[in-house]
């Protein structure tokens, strides 16, 4: 079987003014995923294990109510992240992140993000991680098998007889305190295993998206919950957002890409990457033709 190359680096697409942003304050912003030009960022889960459990002959009404313990999950939580390629120069990518090819990619070394993951301090960056995509639902499936086949052992141990293992649902726990259901206490040993679903949320993607080859920085984050979290203007609304600062010293940057329509002389950019810190940076232009 042949090995595939391991990526080195992965390109993010912005407009020229997130560029300088981001050169300037060595930082980069995850920001709300749920608020993306995907109307099922964050809401693929729910079929994914509804598949599972349909595999496994679970009855529709047992189904119906997993798929509503997760949308609980879905509603409480948001993912915050990064977005990237391993494509750094694709014209659908210019078309829709980078201000209709007028902005820039900016190639990070995966080396360097996964370093800079592990050493991050603070419980805003707890669960966070660098992953890829998957967007197909086979590999779905696969993603999920083993968080699933750990909630089905939760909620058998849940039913302490037969008996009650026949009348209660096995995916809602027997005996909830109130009609808020048992999923609120974060006490109850089951809530924590559908807690493990939480930062998959955000990485399940429909295969209309494949050509992106996307991975993200990305971490989770209970809404309403201020914390170090921000927020920055778009157009009608307010979008949540995590800083993560970026060590210039430790090349952080290898590639910068200028996108088919901007402008700025190759050695422009080079300069001002070196004056904030970020050298040995590769500018280049783009291959594609579009005007």
């Amino acid at each position: 079987m042949t090995s595939v190359p391991r990526v080195e680096t992965l390109f993010h697409y912005c407009p020229t003014s997130t560029f300088h942003s981001i050169i300037q304050n060595s930082s980069i912003w995850l920001s709300s995923l749920s608020l993306s030009n995907d109307r099922l960022e964050g809401r693929l889960i729910s079929k994914a294990l509804g598949k599972l459990a349909q595999r496994d002959d679970v009855t529709p009404d047992r189904i119906a109510q997993l798929e509503a313990e997760i949308r609980n999950i879905e509603d409480t939580y948001d993912g915050l992240g990064f977005c990237l390629s391993e494509d750094g120069d694709l014209l659908s990518q210019w078309r829709a992140y980078a201000a209709d090819a007028s902005g820039l990619s900016i190639g990070f070394d995966r080396g360097y993000l996964e370093r800079a993951v592990g050493d991050a301090e603070g419980p805003e960056y707890r669960h966070l991680a660098l992953d890829k995509v998957v967007y197909s639902e086979p590999e779905h499936l696969t993603l999920l098998e083993d968080m699933y086949q750990r909630v089905r052992g939760r909620y058998r141990e849940a039913g302490s007889s037969a008996a009650a293992e026949a009348d209660a649902a096995p995916w809602i726990a027997a005996g909830a305190a109130d009609d808020q259901g048992w999923m609120r206490d974060i006490a109850d040993p089951l809530y924590w295993e559908l807690f493990r679903f939480i930062p998959t949320l955000y990485l399940l993607k429909s295969a209309a998206f494949r050509e992106e080859r996307e991975w993200r920085l990305h971490t989770i984050r209970t809404r309403g919950i201020t914390g170090a979290y921000a927020h920055r203007p778009d157009r009608n609304r307010l979008v949540p957002y995590l800083k993560f600062l970026l060590a210039p010293e430790c090349q952080p940057i290898t590639t910068v890409v200028l996108g088919p329509k901007h402008t700025s002389d190759p050695i422009d950019v080079g300069a001002f990457l070196r004056t904030h810190g970020f050298n040995r940076v590769d500018v280049v232009r783009s291959e594609a033709s579009y005007q």
